[in-house]
């Protein structure tokens, strides 16, 4: 009875409750505003910034590009939404607010106060502004424990030529969660290359992939010494090619960092940096369970750089930018061809950052007898080759040979400008043979002969209808006679598929990686179902992208892809949700690379239906 009487009692409750709701909505009006964390700080220090969303819980992301003083980090968003009930004089009121929040790192670039300028939103057709934000940044210090050295291979150079900038990070604690802020990047006086990776990637425990602005490069961790103290190092190269002659000053780069200030009676966090144990250099300090860290800004030193401009005396008309040492090679297969028939010619130039040369010209090949497509050969770079495969055609057999072809460039050590040619190549063309009706009846030759006259007259003359033979076509004859003619143009068109096929295939090898991109990426999908590896996910769909958009996708990021998404005419839901995996990916870069086994099953869903949606416009 007791049970019963409870079990009553709450119906009553619940019916009452809904009976006497008398607000149930929004409950409050729409609204935005930024929030900083604080508002002091170093430069290259990164604040913690949110802009809020009150009133609405499904804004669009914001767009914040061309922030002149910072730098700004996306962290992911999350709905901020509750309800509350509140009694009031005996009556049962239901509240519900909604919001969104966008997370943020915002990084200084210069010292002074600076204004993060307003954000405007569009939301159930109205606009609403955030109030701007004042930093306050001061230029970090240099202190005995951490010091950043920029180190050029030279000190003067031409436009153009590439030159080897050295950074080294000397480290006297022990620190976690770092990261360098290069405005070196940003710098229009200069372009910054970074040193393809080897095709083993990373091959030591001493070496680290650490991510520079959109991209990633190798880090090396040591030993050294600065000043007569030992460090230990974190050491990287990147290659500076100046876009402007004068005296150029490299700006100041530095690196923020969590370093050991201290430790405590408390318990240990749970360490997860960016190597999978927050304590990055384990090998060369001592380790305590109750470390304190604080944030380090270090800044760097100020390289400059005297650039000369290229000289004018001695141009070659041919010649397109390139600085340095190079050499060209030619290969051609077959060499003995029918007029029209394909050859496939293959280039290949050595030298520095040759995966920015271009297709030498060939226009002089069309002077010599051969046909040269319109279709441009974009080349792939092997190490410090990059090959060239073009499709050429002999246009009559007065051709006796592919000349020779031209690379210029300027060489920095010589300071002249140089070319360098391939040896001609020896064909043998055969004029092409027409085939006429008679070929394709056999050959079959007319026999003249005289009609002889006979004395005798006619031997016999039989009326019997024994005598009398059909002279009908046969139909076995007739099948045959069509299978004759028709076998040589059947040929034909068979060898000139196949040759066809090939040589596109030459001609554009990257066409069968753009094939199998979907399938790739399905089997690699598949192979992560299971382990929640979030960092193999984002190189799955990277890869993915860069085969269908034939582009390296290594440093690939969804700013890379999205113009050219959006002139294949994918639409902005599937963007929308394409960005959203690229930002829980690089949101996962700082934990391990994991995430929960439900989190990672749905982001792996994810990820393939938007591939599928994808393949229908790619």
């Amino acid at each position: 009875m007791r049970i019963k009487s409870t079990l009553i009692g709450l119906i009553l409750f619940n019916i009452i409750l809904v009976l006497n709701f008398s607000a149930y909505g929004y409950g409050s009006e729409i609204s935005v505003e930024a929030v900083v964390e604080r508002q002091d700080a170093f430069v290259g220090e990164a604040i913690p910034m949110q802009i809020q969303v009150h009133g609405h819980n499904a804004p669009d992301k914001p767009i914040l590009s061309n922030i002149a003083d910072f730098t700004v980090q996306f962290r992911g968003g999350r709905q901020n939404s509750s309800t509350s009930i509140t009694n009031i004089n005996g009556k049962w009121s239901r509240i519900s607010k909604h919001g969104f929040i966008f997370n943020y790192l915002l990084t200084p670039k210069r010292a002074g106060q600076l204004t993060f300028p307003p954000v405007s939103f569009t939301l159930d057709g109205k606009v609403y502004t955030t109030r701007p934000v004042t930093i306050y940044a001061k230029e970090p210090e240099e202190t005995d424990d951490f010091k950043l050295r920029l180190n050029l291979s030279q000190d003067k150079c031409y436009v153009g030529e590439p030159v080897t900038l050295t950074t080294t990070w000397y480290i006297g604690k022990d620190v976690k969660n770092f990261e360098f802020i290069l405005p070196l990047l940003d710098d229009p006086r200069f372009e910054v290359v970074n040193p393809i990776p080897a095709p083993q990637g990373i091959n030591s425990q001493d070496e680290f992939e650490i991510p520079l602005g959109d991209a990633t490069v190798i880090a090396r961790r040591s030993k050294g010494r600065l000043d007569g103290n030992s460090y230990t190092t974190l050491s990287f190269q990147q290659i500076v090619i100046p876009r402007q002659n004068g005296e150029l000053t490299l700006p100041k780069a530095s690196v923020a960092c969590l370093a050991l200030s201290g430790y405590s009676r408390q318990s240990p966090r749970n360490r997860s940096g960016p190597f999978g144990n927050d304590d990055f250099f384990n090998d060369f300090f001592n380790q305590g369970t109750q470390k304190i860290y604080e944030t380090v800004i270090t800044p760097s030193n100020e390289p400059r750089l005297t650039v000369v401009p290229l000289p004018e005396a001695g141009r070659p008309e041919n010649f397109t930018g390139p600085v340095g040492e190079f050499t060209i090679s030619a290969q051609a297969a077959p060499t003995q061809v029918n007029v029209g028939d394909p050859i496939t010619l293959t280039l290949t130039v050595s030298g520095p950052l040759v995966n920015k040369i271009k297709l030498p010209n060939l226009h002089h090949l069309a002077e010599s007898g051969f046909k040269i497509p319109e279709e441009i050969s974009p080349g792939e770079s092997t190490g410090q080759s990059k090959i060239f495969i073009q499709t050429i055609r002999a246009r009559n057999d007065q051709v006796k040979e592919i000349p020779a072809i031209y690379f210029s460039y300027f060489n920095p050590r010589t300071k002249k400008y140089e070319t360098a040619r391939t040896a001609p190549i020896t064909l043998s063309v055969q004029p092409t043979r027409i085939i006429t009706a008679q070929d394709a009846e056999g050959g079959a030759q007319v026999m003249k002969r005289k009609i002889k006259s006979i004395e005798a007259g006619i031997n016999f003359n039989y009326d019997d209808a024994t005598v009398l033979v059909s002279q009908g076509v046969k139909q076995t004859s007739l099948i045959s006679t069509w299978l004759i003619l028709a076998a040589p143009p059947g040929c034909f068109a068979l060898l000139f598929l196949s040759t066809f096929l090939m040589s596109r295939r030459k001609k554009d090898p990257a066409a069968l990686r753009v094939q199998q991109a979907f399938a790739e990426l399905n089997k690699k999908l598949s192979s992560l179902e299971d382990s929640g590896e979030i960092t193999a996910l984002a190189m799955a769909i990277k890869t993915y992208l860069g085969h269908k958009l034939r582009r390296p996708p290594g440093a690939l990021t969804f700013r890379d892809v999205e113009h050219l998404l959006k002139k294949r005419g994918v639409d902005f839901d599937t963007l929308k949700t394409l960005e959203g995996i690229f930002d829980q990916c690089e949101a996962c870069r700082y934990s391990g690379g994991t995430t929960a086994g439900d989190e990672s099953h749905r982001l792996i869903q994810q990820t393939r239906a938007v591939a599928e949606k994808l393949e229908e416009k790619l």
